[in-house]
């Protein structure tokens, strides 16, 4: 089979973790810097070089329209951003030297 550059998000975390997934629990310690602690192994700490967080886990700004309020095109603030003792999952990925961070437990 030939190698293959990864076209979607299955393949490309599939090219990340050929070994598989590893699906991880992480507490927020701290929040900025931001820094997770992985939840079984608490002396474990993960900063901000090693972990890659999306966008939608930060506050936010977005343009949106409010009818009920008669409000059109008006900047909103989306507050996501990760809060301190939240749990979430985390992929880890490049032999656990790197954790993409997936999604909140809950959430």
């Amino acid at each position: 089979m030939e190698n293959q550059t990864p076209t979607g998000l299955k393949q490309l975390f599939q090219s990340m973790c050929p070994e598989g997934p590893n699906i991880i629990e992480g507490i927020v310690t701290n929040v900025s810097p931001l820094q997770v602690a992985l939840v079984n192994d608490a002396k474990m700490k993960l900063g901000e070089n090693s972990l890659v967080v999306p966008g939608c886990f930060r506050d936010y700004r977005i343009v949106a329209d409010i009818p009920q309020a008669g409000l059109e095109q008006t900047p909103v603030i989306v507050h996501n951003a990760l809060k301190q003792g939240e749990v979430v999952y985390l992929l880890a990925f490049k032999n656990g030297k790197s954790y993409y961070l997936l999604d909140r437990k809950g959430g």
